[in-house]
């Protein structure tokens, strides 16, 4: 008969005096398969699980059995009471007898144990033991398997979070070791580069250029004690003259409930008048006082270019010009807001008995200090001048027509109150307008005369006009051996040291912009220097204020006119550039703008007639040159349809435009409408393309030698752009990509289509 590989079971009880009344159980086998009936103590079923092996072939078919783990050596102690285990033999039928402990979960096939049979009586152990599968409640195993699962999530909870608390660890430990390179590097550059500079400006340069005083105004003011002697008495008495003239105030007047008045105070000053001093005074408000809400303040004034475009169109035209300005220009405008001010207590002797001094009163009309006057008066004199057949072709630039052949018969310039006719006869067209405005006489430029114009010396020479601001630069004295550096090289354009920084320079450093701004419009050379200079204004260094200074220095010694001569049959002619710094990433656009005969080729031209130019960094960050040289380009295309519509209005004629780069990769990428140096400007390369046919433009190729814009991107001490010199390789790269792509119509319908 074959051995029974189950026969080594055995279940006995363990009698302990610290049990007390229940005896454990000990259960020992090597292997087999055994059922727990229901009733067995859930502590127990846990503790057998570790008594078991792994159930790869535990039998089917029993009801509520449970698989367990693999199990620990056998012999494990069952702690909780006596432990009844029953086992049936093999092939026994339902409801037959119950052998021993040594039987299967139930029946099994002949097969199947004369297998068994054959590996035991060859006295070989089986491949593996045979599992167990215990016959218990299906509560318990429900119970057993949640709490497992409980347990296991809670570990995989702790893995979780000692995960993350390492990372977060690693991260820290990263971020340290980063500062530690960035201390390391800044230490490196510190000892690097050369010690701050700390010394300051020399205190008479400071003192000279803060008190400076525009000549055209050259106000003065007046000294408490000069006032106290009643040195500008009658200067009060003909201002407030003027505002009973112009029915300024409504008085007798009384405050609404919730309103509030505005107080009034004089500006007392003398101002030079052919080398004597003359008092006067103005009657302003305190407009910052003002309770009315949404105020509408804005007011231009004529943009530079069209002054400049204006100028050449006379000189075609063979036109003089005549000036004048409008007396108390303020006070003619009417308004129509309730708005109620307080005049001072300290008004001059001999008024009219109903003007007492601190008598509240409504305004008729603006008045001086007033927030939205410079508006007020635009829009009365827009109106003034338009009954009288004027046209406001663009911002404060008025033409005046012709009725029967519709030609540009006069061109009139506002500047706030400075009135500007050009005109066969300009003083002919000032008297309609003086019948309406209080007006000081109109003034004619004469041939080879001069005229000042808004601060401006204005000429009128043989073949046209120049415009100049020698008076200006020469009221600015400036003493460059006291400057101790701030040269004008590469230097100009890099950040200052933290500790070079010093505030007390920022109303010094304003003051050097304003002045450097104003001569810049007819200074196109120093264009570029003041743009990246005026990036300090408000975190100046020593350095960087006297290299403003020096700034000022040097358009002195460049200063000369623009220059504007007749073109019959003109084309607008846009040079535009761009360079780029490899280290930073950063670029620089600018473009000139030259009004040019038709028969006139590319490059062959002087710089007369440029009317329009920019030097303006690129906000954006690059990754080549030519994605500069687009940036600048959009931004020419950008301002063209406004230069070509304001010519075509003068003329009367449809103008043509051109357009001019060095950069032959920029004509590969207008030609064909790609960009791989940067797909991320693939769009406005389109609407560059767009608007060129827009424009009906054409763009041409020219070598670095002729680009006129050269200057707006760059120092002229830099050979080339960027920060590093380009090859000659390079160069006759350059140039042999422009030549295969010399010109660019976008009027053909062909280029239309290739987009």
């Amino acid at each position: 008969m074959m051995e029974d590989p189950f026969s080594d079971c055995d279940v006995e009880e363990e009698r302990s005096p610290s049990a007390g009344g229940r005896a454990p159980a000990r259960f020992s086998s090597s292997f087999g398969p055994a059922r727990f009936f229901p009733g067995v103590p859930r502590r127990a079923v846990r503790q057998v699980e570790q008594c078991l092996l792994p159930p790869a072939s535990a039998n089917d078919g029993c009801r509520d059995t449970a698989v367990l783990p693999p199990a620990g050596s056998a012999g494990q102690h069952l702690q909780e009471g006596h432990l009844e285990m029953l086992s049936q033999q093999r092939g026994v039928e339902q409801g037959g007898e119950i052998g021993g402990v040594q039987g299967a979960a139930g029946p099994r096939p002949a097969s199947s144990q004369q297998e068994d049979g054959d590996s035991l009586s060859e006295g070989r152990a089986p491949s593996e033991p045979t599992s167990g599968v215990w016959v218990i409640d299906g509560e318990v195993v429900r119970f057993a398997q949640d709490e497992r699962k409980e347990e296991k999530e809670e570990e995989n909870e702790e893995k979780k979070e000692e995960k993350e608390e390492s990372i977060e660890e690693m991260k820290e430990r990263m971020n340290e070791l980063k500062e530690k390179i960035a201390r390391a590097i800044r230490e490196k550059e510190r000892q690097r580069k050369p010690c701050p500079r700390v010394i300051p400006v020399d205190p008479e340069v400071v003192e000279k250029m803060l008190g400076h005083v525009n000549p055209r105004k050259g106000h003065i003011d007046a000294t408490p004690e000069e006032v106290l002697a009643g040195s500008h008495e009658g200067g009060k008495k003909e201002e407030f003259g003027r505002f009973l003239e112009c029915d300024v105030f409504k008085y007798n007047v009384k405050v609404p409930k919730g309103r509030k008045k505005m107080k009034c105070r004089w500006v007392l000053t003398w101002k030079m008048k052919e080398g004597k001093r003359v008092a006067k005074a103005r009657l302003v408000v305190k407009g910052f006082q003002d309770d009315r809400k949404e105020l509408k303040t804005f007011s231009g004034t004529a943009e530079w270019w069209t002054v400049l475009l204006v100028l050449s169109f006379a000189a075609t035209k063979g036109w003089s010009c005549a000036k004048s300005d409008v007396r108390t220009a303020f006070l003619t405008a009417p308004i129509s807001d309730e708005v109620y001010v307080e005049l001072p207590t300290d008004l001059p002797s001999g008024l009219p008995e109903f003007v007492k001094p601190g008598m509240a009163v409504r305004l008729n009309r603006a008045m001086y200090g007033l927030a939205d006057a410079p508006r007020l008066f635009s829009d009365s004199f827009r109106k003034i001048v338009s009954e009288l057949g004027w046209k406001e072709e663009t911002e404060s630039i008025f033409l005046l027509h012709d009725s029967q052949t519709k030609e540009v018969k006069a061109v009139m310039v506002r500047h706030v109150d400075d009135i500007l006719i050009f005109a066969a006869d300009p003083l002919s067209h000032f008297s309609p307008i003086q019948s309406r405005l209080k007006m000081d006489e109109p003034e004619e430029l004469q041939k080879d005369e001069v005229m000042t114009y808004i601060g401006m010396q204005l000429r009128k020479t043989e073949k046209g006009f120049e415009i100049s601001q020698e008076d200006y630069l020469k009221s600015v004295q400036i003493d460059e051996t006291k400057l101790k550096g701030g040269k004008l090289d590469q230097r100009v354009t890099e950040r200052p040291e933290e500790e070079e920084i010093d505030e007390k320079y920022v109303p010094l450093m304003q003051k050097i912009m304003g002045v450097a701004g104003w001569v810049a419009r007819t200074s196109p050379s120093i264009a570029f220097l003041f743009g990246e200079l005026s990036r300090w204004s408000q975190k100046p260094s020593a350095e960087k204020v006297e290299a403003a200074l020096r700034l000022l220095c040097y358009a002195q010694s460049i200063e000369r006119p623009l220059c504007f001569t007749g073109v019959s049959d003109p084309k607008i002619v846009v040079y535009h550039d761009g360079s780029y710094s490899l280290q930073r990433c950063e670029g620089r656009s600018g473009y000139e703008v030259y009004l040019v005969d038709k028969k006139v080729q590319v490059g062959q031209h002087d710089e007369t007639n440029l009317f329009a130019w920019r030097s303006a960094r690129v906000k954006r960050k690059l990754n080549s040159s030519t994605s500069s040289e687009l940036v600048a380009g959009n931004e020419a295309v950008k301002k063209a349809f406004a230069w070509k519509r304001m010519a075509e209005a003068l003329w009367q004629r449809k103008i043509e435009i051109e357009f001019v780069t060095d950069s032959g990769p920029l004509m590969e990428q207008l030609e064909s409408g790609q960009t791989k140096s940067e797909p991320a400007l693939e769009g406005l390369l389109k609407y560059v393309r767009q608007e060129l046919r827009a424009l009906r433009a054409r763009v041409f190729w020219c070598q670095t030698d002729k680009m006129k814009a050269d200057r707006q991107t760059k120092l002229k001490l830099e050979r080339v752009k960027g920060d590093a010199p380009v090859s000659p390789e390079t160069k006759k790269e350059s140039k042999k990509e422009g030549a295969r792509r010399q010109k660019i119509d976008f009027s053909k319908r062909a280029v239309m289509r290739g987009c």
